[in-house]
């Protein structure tokens, strides 16, 4: 075999199973990406029973509930929702598509133990969850 025969050979070969190099256009260098600066996550809960699944988000005095139906995960917006969060009882107000209650004060870090009383048409739950903050 010839080599300039050897080498077209090889040089086909080489194309044929070798990725293609990429090469960016102008204005896409393809270099590090800058990370996202984001802040610390707020505290969350969450509460699942066999009809209802409830979570919570705390920020400062504010707690926002979303609650949905289990089975489908379809929100259920016309319920009512009376808290017991550590000690301290309060009925969610509806807002859209969520709930909303508001705390006496901010609570100091730890664990707070949230008991839910759910009652949406004839449906009535009970969910308990904890906070960690």
């Amino acid at each position: 075999m010839k080599p300039k025969f050897l080498l077209a050979v090889l040089s086909i070969a080489t194309a044929l199973f070798l990725p293609p190099l990429a090469h960016a256009d102008d204005g896409h260098d393809h270099g590090e990406a800058t990370p996202a600066t984001t802040g610390p996550a707020l505290p969350r809960f969450a509460a699942v029973s066999d009809v209802f699944e409830l979570v919570g988000v705390l920020d400062g005095k504010r707690f926002t509930l979303w609650l949905d139906r289990t089975a489908d995960n379809v929100p259920v917006t016309d319920a009512r929702i009376d808290l017991d969060i550590a000690g301290e009882k309060l009925q969610a107000e509806q807002h859209d598509d969520a709930y909303e209650v508001v705390l006496a004060s901010e609570p100091g870090p730890g664990v707070l133990p949230i008991t839910a009383t759910i009652t949406a048409g004839q449906e009535t739950d009970l969910l308990a969850g904890e906070l960690d903050h």
